[in-house]
Protein backbone atom coordinates (compact mmCIF):
# COMPACT_ATOMS: atom_id res chain seq x y z
CA UNK A 1 0.00 0.00 0.00
CA UNK A 2 1.48 3.63 -0.60
CA UNK A 3 2.63 5.78 2.09
CA UNK A 4 0.17 8.59 3.24
CA UNK A 5 3.18 11.13 4.76
CA UNK A 6 0.83 13.86 5.50
CA UNK A 7 -3.14 14.60 5.34
CA UNK A 8 -2.32 17.54 2.88
CA UNK A 9 -0.85 14.74 0.27
CA UNK A 10 -3.81 12.38 0.96
CA UNK A 11 -6.12 15.27 -0.24
CA UNK A 12 -3.97 15.91 -3.17
CA UNK A 13 -4.34 12.52 -4.01
CA UNK A 14 -8.09 11.95 -3.46
CA UNK A 15 -8.18 15.34 -5.85
CA UNK A 16 -6.22 15.01 -8.69
CA UNK A 17 -6.51 12.10 -11.62
CA UNK A 18 -4.04 9.01 -10.65
CA UNK A 19 -1.83 9.83 -13.19
CA UNK A 20 -0.99 13.23 -11.57
CA UNK A 21 -1.67 12.20 -8.12
CA UNK A 22 1.69 13.55 -5.94
CA UNK A 23 1.08 9.86 -3.86
CA UNK A 24 4.80 7.85 -2.63
CA UNK A 25 5.51 5.63 -5.49
CA UNK A 26 3.22 7.26 -7.96
CA UNK A 27 5.83 8.46 -10.68
CA UNK A 28 6.65 4.29 -11.56
CA UNK A 29 6.74 4.85 -15.07
CA UNK A 30 10.07 7.14 -14.72
CA UNK A 31 11.56 4.24 -12.63
CA UNK A 32 10.07 1.86 -14.64
CA UNK A 33 12.26 3.37 -17.97
CA UNK A 34 15.02 3.88 -16.20
CA UNK A 35 15.31 0.25 -14.78
CA UNK A 36 14.79 -0.77 -19.09
CA UNK A 37 11.28 -1.85 -18.22
CA UNK A 38 8.68 -1.46 -21.26
CA UNK A 39 6.15 1.29 -21.58
CA UNK A 40 3.13 -1.19 -20.99
CA UNK A 41 4.71 -2.74 -17.87
CA UNK A 42 5.93 0.82 -16.49
CA UNK A 43 2.08 2.21 -17.45
CA UNK A 44 0.49 -0.74 -15.92
CA UNK A 45 2.52 -0.59 -12.80
CA UNK A 46 1.17 3.41 -12.61
CA UNK A 47 -1.86 2.71 -13.34
CA UNK A 48 -1.97 -0.27 -10.40
CA UNK A 49 -0.58 2.12 -8.04
CA UNK A 50 -2.61 5.12 -9.01
CA UNK A 51 -6.06 2.54 -8.10
CA UNK A 52 -4.14 1.99 -5.02
CA UNK A 53 -3.15 5.06 -3.99
CA UNK A 54 -7.26 7.04 -4.73
CA UNK A 55 -8.68 4.10 -3.09
CA UNK A 56 -6.82 4.56 0.04
CA UNK A 57 -7.39 8.43 -0.17
CA UNK A 58 -11.01 7.68 -0.65
CA UNK A 59 -10.93 5.78 2.57
CA UNK A 60 -9.37 8.34 4.44
CA UNK A 61 -11.52 10.89 3.25
CA UNK A 62 -14.47 8.83 4.08
CA UNK A 63 -13.35 8.42 7.43
CA UNK A 64 -12.42 11.89 7.75
CA UNK A 65 -15.78 13.52 7.13
CA UNK A 66 -17.34 11.09 9.25
CA UNK A 67 -15.73 12.45 12.49
CA UNK A 68 -17.42 16.00 12.54
CA UNK A 69 -15.70 19.18 12.11
CA UNK A 70 -12.41 20.05 10.71
CA UNK A 71 -10.02 17.63 9.50
CA UNK A 72 -8.26 15.44 12.15
CA UNK A 73 -4.22 16.67 11.52
CA UNK A 74 -1.01 17.53 13.65
CA UNK A 75 -2.58 21.14 14.15
CA UNK A 76 -5.64 19.60 16.21
CA UNK A 77 -5.72 18.90 19.77
CA UNK A 78 -8.42 16.07 20.07
CA UNK A 79 -9.13 14.72 23.46
CA UNK A 80 -13.27 14.64 23.28
CA UNK A 81 -14.56 12.31 25.57
CA UNK A 82 -11.66 10.74 26.44
CA UNK A 83 -12.52 11.58 30.90
CA UNK A 84 -9.77 14.17 31.05
CA UNK A 85 -10.00 16.56 34.31
CA UNK A 86 -7.29 18.92 33.13
CA UNK A 87 -6.63 20.56 29.99
CA UNK A 88 -2.57 19.58 28.96
CA UNK A 89 -0.85 22.93 27.81
CA UNK A 90 -1.42 24.15 24.03
CA UNK A 91 1.37 24.65 21.99
CA UNK A 92 1.25 27.24 19.02
CA UNK A 93 0.86 24.80 16.81
CA UNK A 94 -2.53 23.82 17.17
CA UNK A 95 -5.44 25.66 15.29
CA UNK A 96 -7.90 23.40 16.68
CA UNK A 97 -9.00 22.03 20.49
CA UNK A 98 -12.11 19.51 21.05
CA UNK A 99 -12.08 19.29 24.93
CA UNK A 100 -15.41 18.72 24.92
CA UNK A 101 -17.16 15.68 27.04
CA UNK A 102 -15.11 15.46 29.82
CA UNK A 103 -15.00 16.25 33.46
CA UNK A 104 -12.79 19.72 33.05
CA UNK A 105 -13.76 22.19 36.28
CA UNK A 106 -10.40 24.15 35.85
CA UNK A 107 -9.50 26.59 33.20
CA UNK A 108 -6.37 28.34 33.63
CA UNK A 109 -3.79 31.17 31.88
CA UNK A 110 -1.57 28.81 31.13
CA UNK A 111 -2.82 26.40 29.41
CA UNK A 112 -3.33 28.42 26.60
CA UNK A 113 -0.31 31.46 26.81
CA UNK A 114 1.34 29.58 23.79
CA UNK A 115 -2.06 29.27 21.81
CA UNK A 116 -1.80 31.72 19.52
CA UNK A 117 -3.18 29.92 16.53
CA UNK A 118 -6.30 28.29 18.04
CA UNK A 119 -8.76 29.50 16.00
CA UNK A 120 -11.66 26.73 17.04
CA UNK A 121 -12.20 25.55 20.71
CA UNK A 122 -14.72 23.32 22.39
CA UNK A 123 -15.45 23.15 25.85
CA UNK A 124 -19.00 21.95 26.33
CA UNK A 125 -20.06 19.16 28.16
CA UNK A 126 -17.52 19.66 31.18
CA UNK A 127 -17.95 20.08 35.01
CA UNK A 128 -16.90 24.27 34.54
CA UNK A 129 -18.84 26.37 36.64
CA UNK A 130 -16.44 29.67 36.44
CA UNK A 131 -13.18 30.69 35.27
CA UNK A 132 -10.64 33.72 36.16
CA UNK A 133 -10.75 36.67 34.31
CA UNK A 134 -8.38 37.03 31.62
CA UNK A 135 -8.28 32.84 30.92
CA UNK A 136 -8.35 33.93 27.30
CA UNK A 137 -6.31 36.92 27.00
CA UNK A 138 -3.25 35.13 24.44
CA UNK A 139 -6.25 33.46 22.36
CA UNK A 140 -6.46 36.95 19.90
CA UNK A 141 -7.43 34.79 16.73
CA UNK A 142 -9.90 32.62 18.37
CA UNK A 143 -13.09 33.00 15.97
CA UNK A 144 -15.13 29.60 17.49
CA UNK A 145 -15.89 29.21 21.41
CA UNK A 146 -18.49 26.42 22.71
CA UNK A 147 -19.24 26.46 26.91
CA UNK A 148 -22.34 25.29 26.45
CA UNK A 149 -23.84 22.64 28.43
CA UNK A 150 -21.45 23.74 31.86
CA UNK A 151 -22.61 25.04 34.91
CA UNK A 152 -21.65 28.57 34.58
CA UNK A 153 -24.36 31.29 36.77
CA UNK A 154 -22.71 34.12 36.72
CA UNK A 155 -21.14 35.73 33.66
CA UNK A 156 -18.67 38.88 34.47
CA UNK A 157 -16.55 41.60 32.92
CA UNK A 158 -13.29 40.12 32.05
CA UNK A 159 -13.93 36.74 31.68
CA UNK A 160 -13.35 37.04 27.41
CA UNK A 161 -10.90 39.59 27.66
CA UNK A 162 -8.64 38.87 24.80
CA UNK A 163 -11.75 37.62 22.42
CA UNK A 164 -11.27 40.13 19.89
CA UNK A 165 -12.00 37.75 17.17
CA UNK A 166 -14.30 35.58 18.38
CA UNK A 167 -17.83 35.20 16.01
CA UNK A 168 -19.55 32.54 17.67
CA UNK A 169 -20.28 32.40 21.60
CA UNK A 170 -22.01 29.35 23.12
CA UNK A 171 -23.52 29.38 26.59
CA UNK A 172 -26.75 27.86 25.76
CA UNK A 173 -27.38 24.97 28.41
CA UNK A 174 -25.93 26.37 31.57
CA UNK A 175 -27.69 27.51 34.34
CA UNK A 176 -27.02 31.58 34.01
CA UNK A 177 -28.51 33.49 36.01
CA UNK A 178 -26.87 37.09 35.86
CA UNK A 179 -24.99 38.73 33.23
CA UNK A 180 -23.17 41.58 34.64
CA UNK A 181 -22.90 44.86 32.35
CA UNK A 182 -19.89 45.06 30.22
CA UNK A 183 -19.62 40.92 30.32
CA UNK A 184 -19.18 41.15 26.32
CA UNK A 185 -17.36 44.07 25.86
CA UNK A 186 -14.22 42.58 24.50
CA UNK A 187 -16.04 41.03 22.05
CA UNK A 188 -16.42 43.68 18.98
CA UNK A 189 -16.34 40.93 16.34
CA UNK A 190 -19.14 38.83 18.08
CA UNK A 191 -21.86 37.82 15.35
CA UNK A 192 -23.74 35.06 17.12
CA UNK A 193 -24.75 34.62 20.58
CA UNK A 194 -26.53 31.87 22.12
CA UNK A 195 -28.05 31.86 25.63
CA UNK A 196 -30.88 29.44 25.15
CA UNK A 197 -32.12 27.03 27.90
CA UNK A 198 -30.66 28.99 30.94
CA UNK A 199 -31.94 31.14 34.22
CA UNK A 200 -31.65 34.77 33.17
CA UNK A 201 -34.90 36.76 34.52
CA UNK A 202 -33.46 39.76 33.60
CA UNK A 203 -31.14 41.23 30.98
CA UNK A 204 -28.70 44.78 31.50
CA UNK A 205 -30.23 47.16 28.83
CA UNK A 206 -26.67 47.57 27.60
CA UNK A 207 -25.26 44.06 27.56
CA UNK A 208 -24.83 44.28 23.75
CA UNK A 209 -23.72 48.11 23.15
CA UNK A 210 -20.38 46.69 22.28
CA UNK A 211 -21.45 43.78 19.79
CA UNK A 212 -22.00 45.87 16.95
CA UNK A 213 -21.63 43.14 14.09
CA UNK A 214 -24.14 40.83 15.81
CA UNK A 215 -26.63 39.16 13.79
CA UNK A 216 -28.17 36.14 15.59
CA UNK A 217 -29.11 36.23 19.17
CA UNK A 218 -30.55 33.66 20.65
CA UNK A 219 -32.42 33.60 24.23
CA UNK A 220 -35.20 30.89 24.20
CA UNK A 221 -36.40 29.39 27.12
CA UNK A 222 -35.30 31.79 30.51
CA UNK A 223 -37.57 33.05 32.29
CA UNK A 224 -37.75 36.78 31.54
CA UNK A 225 -41.03 38.47 32.61
CA UNK A 226 -42.61 40.98 30.46
CA UNK A 227 -41.82 43.76 33.49
CA UNK A 228 -37.89 42.90 32.80
CA UNK A 229 -37.64 43.25 29.52
CA UNK A 230 -34.62 45.86 28.25
CA UNK A 231 -35.63 48.99 25.98
CA UNK A 232 -32.44 50.01 24.52
CA UNK A 233 -30.90 46.00 23.88
CA UNK A 234 -31.22 46.55 20.44
CA UNK A 235 -30.17 50.17 19.86
CA UNK A 236 -27.16 50.46 17.33
CA UNK A 237 -27.25 47.50 16.08
CA UNK A 238 -28.30 47.54 12.43
CA UNK A 239 -26.68 44.40 11.22
CA UNK A 240 -29.13 42.19 13.59
CA UNK A 241 -31.20 39.50 11.73
CA UNK A 242 -32.51 37.13 13.78
CA UNK A 243 -33.99 37.27 17.36
CA UNK A 244 -35.21 34.30 19.33
CA UNK A 245 -37.08 34.69 22.22
CA UNK A 246 -39.31 31.49 22.37
CA UNK A 247 -40.18 29.99 25.28
CA UNK A 248 -39.78 33.13 27.57
CA UNK A 249 -42.91 34.32 29.83
CA UNK A 250 -42.29 37.60 28.38
CA UNK A 251 -42.97 36.13 25.16
CA UNK A 252 -45.34 34.15 24.92
CA UNK A 253 -48.25 35.76 23.23
CA UNK A 254 -47.09 39.21 22.25
CA UNK A 255 -43.75 40.71 21.78
CA UNK A 256 -43.45 43.95 24.64
CA UNK A 257 -43.02 46.97 21.90
CA UNK A 258 -39.82 48.43 24.28
CA UNK A 259 -37.84 45.23 23.25
CA UNK A 260 -38.01 46.04 19.58
CA UNK A 261 -36.98 49.85 19.94
CA UNK A 262 -33.64 49.81 17.24
CA UNK A 263 -34.43 46.18 15.39
CA UNK A 264 -34.19 47.13 11.67
CA UNK A 265 -37.22 46.17 9.82
CA UNK A 266 -35.41 43.20 8.22
CA UNK A 267 -35.09 41.40 11.36
CA UNK A 268 -36.59 38.04 11.58
CA UNK A 269 -38.23 37.52 15.15
CA UNK A 270 -39.27 33.79 16.49
CA UNK A 271 -41.37 34.25 19.71
CA UNK A 272 -44.27 32.15 21.00
CA UNK A 273 -44.49 28.74 23.19
CA UNK A 274 -42.20 26.64 20.67
CA UNK A 275 -40.28 27.00 17.22
CA UNK A 276 -39.70 27.06 14.72
CA UNK A 277 -40.97 29.68 12.17
CA UNK A 278 -39.17 33.53 12.36
CA UNK A 279 -41.96 36.27 11.95
CA UNK A 280 -40.88 39.13 9.94
CA UNK A 281 -41.05 42.22 12.45
CA UNK A 282 -44.09 44.03 10.59
CA UNK A 283 -45.96 40.72 11.43
CA UNK A 284 -44.91 40.49 14.89
CA UNK A 285 -48.13 40.49 17.37
CA UNK A 286 -47.07 44.05 19.43
CA UNK A 287 -48.41 43.61 23.44
CA UNK A 288 -49.78 46.94 22.79
CA UNK A 289 -51.88 45.55 20.28
CA UNK A 290 -53.05 43.10 22.04
CA UNK A 291 -54.22 44.96 25.22
CA UNK A 292 -56.10 47.47 23.51
CA UNK A 293 -58.18 44.86 21.66
CA UNK A 294 -59.08 43.66 25.08
CA UNK A 295 -60.17 46.88 26.39
CA UNK A 296 -62.39 47.43 23.06
CA UNK A 297 -64.21 43.70 23.23
CA UNK A 298 -64.89 44.66 26.78
CA UNK A 299 -66.75 47.79 26.32
CA UNK A 300 -68.95 46.40 23.20
CA UNK A 301 -70.00 43.88 26.01
CA UNK A 302 -71.12 45.85 28.30
CA UNK A 303 -72.99 48.57 26.10
CA UNK A 304 -75.07 44.99 24.78
CA UNK A 305 -76.26 44.60 28.11
CA UNK A 306 -77.18 47.93 28.91
CA UNK A 307 -79.20 47.90 25.38
CA UNK A 308 -80.60 44.43 26.43
CA UNK A 309 -81.69 46.09 29.82
CA UNK A 310 -83.49 48.83 28.36
CA UNK A 311 -85.43 46.70 25.83
CA UNK A 312 -86.81 44.42 28.78
CA UNK A 313 -87.95 47.95 30.62
CA UNK A 314 -90.06 48.59 27.32
CA UNK A 315 -91.67 45.09 27.11
CA UNK A 316 -92.85 45.05 30.74
CA UNK A 317 -94.52 48.80 30.60
CA UNK A 318 -96.55 47.77 27.18
CA UNK A 319 -97.85 44.46 28.82
CA UNK A 320 -98.86 46.78 31.71
CA UNK A 321 -100.97 48.87 29.35
CA UNK A 322 -102.58 45.92 27.54
CA UNK A 323 -103.80 44.97 31.09
CA UNK A 324 -105.25 48.57 31.76
CA UNK A 325 -106.79 48.37 28.46
CA UNK A 326 -108.52 45.07 29.12
CA UNK A 327 -110.19 46.41 32.61
CA UNK A 328 -111.45 49.19 31.23
CA UNK A 329 -113.30 47.01 28.53
CA UNK A 330 -114.53 44.80 31.04
CA UNK A 331 -116.13 47.70 32.81
CA UNK A 332 -117.67 48.67 30.25
CA UNK A 333 -119.42 45.68 29.51
CA UNK A 334 -120.95 45.57 32.70
CA UNK A 335 -122.57 48.87 32.45
CA UNK A 336 -124.14 48.48 29.44
CA UNK A 337 -126.20 45.28 30.24
CA UNK A 338 -127.61 46.91 33.64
Amino acid sequence: QPEIMTPSATWRCALLPPSQAPCPRARAPTRAHARGESASEGLFGAREMGRRCLATSLFVLAALLAHAGPVRASDTLDLMGTGATAIPAIGPGFVYAYLQGNQISILQASTFAQATSLTFMNLGNNLISTFPDNVFGSLSNLGYLYMDSNYLTTIRPGMFLGLSMLTNLHLQRNTITLILPGAFLPLTNLRYLYLFVNQLAQIPPDMLAANRLLTNFDMNFNPISSNAVPGTLFVGLTAIREISVYGCPAFIVCVPDIFLTGVPTTAKILYGDSCCTYTLLADVILCSTVTTTSTTTTTTTRTTTTSTTTTTTKTTTSTTSTRTSTTTTSTTSTTTST
